[in-house]
């Protein structure tokens, strides 16, 4: 399909979107419910897991020109019932308590886990219209799939065993996949609405990068606010929930009424010294699984950097093989 047919495509499903509201405000991009303004997403955050998005929906919440729901990952747009009256209703209740001078934001790192969930860009493009803004971050591959599976171990969902779990589970090698991620994104919303941070660069500078998140949103950024010290996420002995405490965070009371009284900063500092702690360290992956990892996500990461312009590789797997080559050999 050349441009010009994609932008045909794009202007009849944001008619089609503007029978509920208009398609390029924010403020009735789902048109009205019984008298009240409808709010739905102007922006989102698709991922990638474990790769940052924890610390850059923080960041992006000390500016108060941004609303985040009460769930930094709601999913609604995993799930095809989102397209249903029921379902839009409810995916648009998330962003009651947003002013009108807010950009609506949420942050599913779902959203870019193919194939595993798929049709999220198309249900996004029909809800959302084609003004919706995307950020994806993306991070070295290895280093993404190694935090992924101890994540996965702390809620027991994979084995101890990096080189187990990596033959045993597919996802850990697609999530890490970040040109296959995108391809439905950019067919859907185009390449000028997505914006691709990396990680390192992230971490190297939180305040320049979220600057420029919001630059991409169109508001005024305020780095001032954000504190570099603070890391969000990490999968190494984070807060695991689960036994009797995942029972209630999962009661409809506590997220009902309970949980929304709460910031998520408030929430997290109750979190780190409640629940158990994840492990801090797992045996690293082995040298030769890392080789078979770059084997399928190189090519990927090429052509990722071909799809942004890139003159440089994205990641040096050389020293990619020397890092975990040097952590095989320390355990």
């Amino acid at each position: 399909m050349d441009t010009d047919e994609q932008e045909n495509v794009r202007t009849n499903q944001c008619s089609s979107v503007s029978i509920r509201g208009s398609c390029p405000s924010s403020l009735s991009r789902s048109g009205p419910r019984g008298g009240v303004v409808v709010r739905m997403p102007d922006f989102l955050i698709i991922g990638a897991q474990k790769a940052g998005t924890s610390t850059m929906y923080q960041d992006l919440l000390t500016n108060p020109r941004v609303f985040f729901p009460v769930d930094k990952e709601p999913h609604n747009l995993a799930d095809p019932d989102v397209l249903t009256p029921r379902g839009r209703d409810k995916y648009a209740h998330l962003f009651d308590g947003a002013g009108e001078e807010q950009v609506c934001g949420e942050a599913s790192t779902g959203y870019t886990k193919r194939p595993d969930i798929d049709g999220v860009a198309g249900r996004a493009l029909e809800l959302l219209g084609p003004t919706a803004k995307l950020i994806y971050i993306v991070r070295e591959p290895v280093s993404r799939l190694v935090s992924q599976h101890h994540h996965m171990v702390s809620e027991n969902e994979a084995p101890a065993d990096f080189d187990q779990a990596f033959r045993e589970i597919p996802s850990l090698v697609h999530y890490s996949r970040y040109a296959m991620q995108l391809e439905p994104w950019r067919a859907a919303f185009g390449r000028d609405a997505i914006q691709v941070i990396r990680f390192e660069q992230f971490v190297r500078d939180r305040q320049a990068t979220t600057a420029a998140v919001c630059g991409h949103l169109g508001i005024e950024p305020m780095p001032q606010r954000i504190s570099e010290d603070e890391v969000f996420n990490q999968s190494s002995g984070k807060p695991v929930c689960k036994g009797y405490w995942q029972v209630i965070q999962m009661n409809p009371v506590y997220r009902r009424c309970i949980r929304p009284l709460f910031s998520p900063r408030a929430r997290m500092w109750v979190q780190e010294r409640l629940l158990p702690k994840a492990p801090s360290k797992l045996a690293p992956p082995s040298p030769d699984t890392v080789e078979r990892i770059i084997e399928q996500v190189e090519p990927d990461a090429v052509e990722l950097g071909r799809l942004l312009g890139e003159t440089e590789p994205m990641w040096d797997f050389d020293k990619v093989r020397e890092k975990f080559a040097a952590a095989s050999s320390a355990t």
